[in-house]
């Protein structure tokens, strides 16, 4: 029987946390790192985007419950009552928006990720060219002409967009619900991105019907343009078949018109599950520029906010007990994100300005949920211009994204964000990996003050990160010695998690400091 196969058909007993030493030591999910495991490419995986635009206000999405005196004394009569918040299961300082319930289950079982205060050094606060900034994964005072889902697609296909489709390749690379294509799909020749405008057009475009009323020029002229576009367009069949062939398993959509994004993800799920093998797709909803009406005069739990979360909350729920039912969900890693968040201080219009860091929230079954990063600091008297500190790049995001869930080199990553961003981890155990990172011996385990590998890697990087998945530790030794020595001795007491890692792969393995 093959490695895979193997992996594949072997049972897997979770563990849960015990106490060593006085230590409480969570155990590592035994499942998970069996699937990690027996996948031995990724080139199925897919992601989804989802833009939040406008700016999302993080403090009202993500509440620090130890930070709500500072937080309420910037915002009051504007803060979020504590007592209707979401807890979330094993965080004692962070709560969820009432709003977005769905979501809170998904963490719970395990399937959503929040990372905290994701922005970028020197943070610009125009719409349009944060945006970009986001879209390019660019310098602050950078301009680029290219995406960074389109250059990593260059990566796969590097003689795009000649000859294609292909045999090999006969669908679209990446998909977009909207009129026009993110700039974030143009790779070095051309765009990845193919359109579609809106809900009603996908669902005539599988029918091969249009509905457009006739009994004016306009929509004489509009019916003919759209029934053009349907037969000129190389990818329709391709989309067609996959979507006809697919239904959407899940009745949590709520009714069509409701909910945009909603109606956005069904068709995602139907295309993904129609076996297209479209690597990326992104839906946008709007709305999260809340200078005004972000809560309703008198309940904070109400307004144009709390409503804009709700949608996402719903859709993605909706989105992933589709996909589960198809029996996908392994293979789908869903992402948000927005061009900036929002100030620390409301003002006074019941609502908040153009802000710095804001949380990225993600979801799949293939990843471990967990909350990666700190709460944000607030000042203890904010004034109108505070902002949330960034503490993890945007790009590191992206960089982890392209190392773990599609496997592309970190040298080649480097070359596609323009420089070298720090991982995260988004999964417990291994990803890529190697005979010579298997055969590493790390010990004593639990210790104390250092710990020591036997390897015959001449260069090893060592990165710690604390149980929130906050990188705590870098280093790299070096030497012709097999026994390399790292001091943890500046750590505190607690469950970590050791990520070896060189040219050919990467390894984690789990640590108990005394």
């Amino acid at each position: 029987m093959k490695r895979r196969d193997f992996l594949k058909t072997a049972g897997a007993t979770g563990v849960g946390s015990f106490m060593l030493q006085g230590v409480p030591v969570q155990g590592m999910e035994s499942s998970k790192l069996l699937r990690l495991l027996s996948s031995e490419d990724c080139e199925d995986n897919v992601l989804v985007l989802i833009q939040l635009t406008g700016g999302n206000d993080g403090l009202h999405t993500l509440v620090p419950l130890d930070m709500y005196d500072r937080l309420q004394a910037a915002r009051p009569g504007f803060a979020l009552p504590e007592n209707d918040l979401l807890p979330l299961m094993g965080q004692d300082t962070l709560a969820l928006h009432k709003k977005m319930s769905h979501l809170q289950n998904l963490y719970s079982e395990g399937k959503v990720t929040f990372i905290q205060n994701v922005g970028y050094p020197n943070q610009n606060f125009s719409h349009f060219r944060s945006t970009d900034i986001w879209l390019t994964a660019s310098d602050e005072d950078v301009i680029l002409e290219t995406g960074w889902l389109g250059r990593s697609m260059d990566h796969f296909h590097p003689d795009f967009p000649n000859n294609y489709p292909t045999e090999e390749f006969p669908d679209p690379i990446g998909v977009q619900t909207g009129v026009f294509v993110s700039p974030g799909f143009l790779g070095q020749s051309a765009s990845y991105g193919y359109a579609i405008d809106d809900p009603d057009f996908f669902y005539q475009l599988i029918a091969d019907t249009d509905d457009t009323p006739t009994d004016t020029p306009y929509g004489h002229e509009l019916s003919f343009i759209r029934q053009t576009a349907r037969q000129s367009n190389q990818y329709s069949e391709v989309i067609r078949n996959a979507a006809t062939s697919q239904e959407n398993l899940s009745r949590l959509y709520p009714p069509e018109k409701e909910n945009e994004l909603a109606d956005q993800m069904k068709i995602i799920a139907r295309m993904i599950g129609g076996g297209l093998k479209t690597r990326i797709y992104m839906a946008t909803i709007g709305g999260f520029d809340t200078h005004a009406k972000q809560i309703e005069d008198g309940d904070p739990n109400e307004g144009l906010h709390a409503e804009l979360l709700h949608k996402v909350s719903e859709a993605m729920n909706a989105f992933q007990d589709d996909i589960q039912r198809m029996g996908i969900s392994d293979k789908v890693l869903t992402m948000t994100f927005s061009e900036f968040g929002r100030r620390v201080a409301s003002n006074g219009s019941r609502g908040t300005d153009h802000g710095a860091a804001a949380p990225m929230i993600l979801m799949s079954s293939g990843i471990d949920g967990q909350v990666i990063g700190n709460n944000p600091v607030l000042p203890e008297n904010a004034a109108w211009d505070d902002n949330i500190e960034m503490e993890i790049d945007f790009r590191s995001v992206y960089a982890t994204v392209l190392r773990d869930w599609f496997c592309i080199p970190e040298d080649k990553i480097r070359e596609i964000l323009f420089g070298d961003f720090d991982l995260i981890p988004l999964t417990t155990g291994v990803r890529s990996y190697s005979p010579k990172l298997s055969q590493v011996t790390m010990f004593p385990n639990p210790a104390k003050d250092e710990v020591f590998f036997e390897t015959d890697i001449k260069a090893l990087k060592v990165e710690v990160f604390d149980v929130r998945g906050l990188r705590v530790s870098k280093t790299t030794l070096n030497g012709e010695n097999p026994l390399k020595k790292l001091d943890i001795q500046q750590l505190k007491t607690g469950s970590y998690t050791v990520r070896l890692s060189y040219a050919k792969g990467s390894r984690a393995l789990p640590l108990v400091k005394l």
